[in-house]
């Protein structure tokens, strides 16, 4: 007789249970876990959660809009005041003592 197997896939895990056995496969770590209570504490460890906030950091930074001209003027005259504070000189295309 087969029996019923329950799965959960996403990017972040796979978990499968079936007649009491668990598993779970956690993708950002490479780790693996066959029982209930060493499954919980893992994703509820610090490591985990540091590897999802990257990931989760990581997925939203394509979406993040660019910076205005305003933004890229005040950035382009802060570094030519530390540029002149540290005696860099312009020469050519760059910076150079």
């Amino acid at each position: 007789m087969k029996q019923d197997v329950f799965s959960a896939f996403s990017k972040e895990y796979s978990l499968s249970f079936q007649d009491d056995h668990y598993r779970l496969q956690c993708h950002m770590c490479s780790y693996t876990a066959n029982m209930r209570d060493s499954i919980g504490k893992h994703l509820t460890s610090k490591p985990h959660h540091s590897l999802k906030t990257q990931n989760d950091l990581d997925m939203m930074l394509p979406f993040l809009p660019g910076p205005i001209p305003y933004q890229t003027e005040a950035i382009t005259e802060l570094l030519i005041t530390i540029a002149s504070e540290k005696g860099l000189n312009k020469k050519g295309n760059g910076y150079d003592k």
